[in-house]
């Protein structure tokens, strides 16, 4: 089980993250199931939202 933070799902859904092709690679090699708890997700959803964009 791989437990993951806000910082690599945030740059996974942004293409504009100077991470997303590394996190994208990184991600789509793991084996194990991932999983991010529900105070991470509200975090990605928040920082994805629109109203947050330049704002990160």
């Amino acid at each position: 089980m791989i437990l993951v933070d806000t910082g690599p799902l945030v740059a996974l859904f942004d293409p504009k993250d100077r991470l997303h092709s590394h996190c994208r690679a990184t991600l789509q090699g793991i084996q194990e199931p991932v999983y991010a708890t529900v105070p991470v997700l509200t975090e990605v959803f928040h920082m994805l939202s629109p109203s947050s964009i330049g704002s990160n």
